[in-house]
This record gives structure tokens, sequence and C-alpha cells, in this order.
């Protein structure tokens, strides 16, 4: 009878991702460096960095600066969902950030790699516009952990 080669000493096979099932299987330390497909190896010309939206200064259509942007606020998924806009104040003493839908700003590159972030809202109504609460911020209610994005479900 031949005798089988130790199964532990030949190399793994590369294969794609499991697509049927959302669970994520660990992989071994000497699969993930062969499974390239499941990382991004450069940045497009399209993809942006936080790092260069986040301090930017935010202007209007009319090119006139309303703020500045002083984060970016994901979901539980990864998926930015608002930039948070400093405005008023001066040299940061009295700003307030205000949460802007991140689908309403428009992001573009010049011919230097540098990026500008135009948002049609003037300036007076972005002053006007709710002070954005971070969780510290908040009171604490006892019992209650939702947010304003989830629906009210209590029931009497």
């Amino acid at each position: 009878m031949p005798i089988k080669p130790d199964q532990s000493s030949e190399a793994p096979t590369p294969t794609a991702p499991d697509q049927s099932s959302e669970a994520v299987k660990p992989m071994a330390p000497e699969q993930s460096a062969q499974q390239s497909g499941q990382f991004l190896s450069e940045q497009k010309t399209d993809d942006m960095l936080a790092s260069s939206i986040i301090g930017k200064p935010a202007v209007n259509s009319q090119d006139e600066t309303i703020g500045d942007v002083n984060d970016l606020v994901t979901d539980r998924s990864g998926k930015i969902v608002a930039a948070l806009i400093g405005v008023g104040g001066f040299l940061g003493i009295g700003e307030k950030d205000v949460a802007v839908r991140f689908e309403d700003l428009k992001l573009n590159r010049d011919e230097n790699d540098n990026v500008k972030v135009t948002l049609n809202i003037s300036k007076e109504t972005l002053a006007q516009a709710p002070d954005y609460k971070l969780l510290g911020e908040q009171p604490v209610v006892e019992g209650s952990a939702k947010t304003d994005r989830e629906e009210n479900t209590k029931t009497y």
C-alpha cells in the first residue's frame, strides 16, 4: 500500500472565498497571504482617503468657505453616512459640528491630488442647523439604546 504524503507539509491551494454564506470563516496565516482577491492592491483614481477629506475646507457652489470637514460618521457596516462640518466660531472656539449627509458632498481631486469638498448649502443655513451631539454629550436614559435612525417599536 503506497504511503500518502503528510497533508500538513503541502502548501494550501488558494481558493476564492465562499460566497454562499455570510459567515466569515477564519483563514490560516499561510492562506491569508495567498488569497489576494480579498484585498485591494492600489488606490484607484476615484478612491478617496478619509485623511484627504478630514481637515479640508468645505465650500459652497460660489466657492465660499462655509466650514471645515472635522470628521466622518459611519454606520455599523462601515458605510460613510455623514460628514461633520465645523461651522461658526473663530479658530475653533465657539465652533459647532453639523452633520450633513455624505451623499450631499461633492468631492473633486485636482491635478496636485488635493481634494476639494463642495456642499450646495449657504453658510447661514449651516449656522442655523442643529449641533451634532456625540454619544458622550447626550444624556443617558436608563434602558434606552435606540438611535434617531431606528424606528420606535415600543408597544404599550
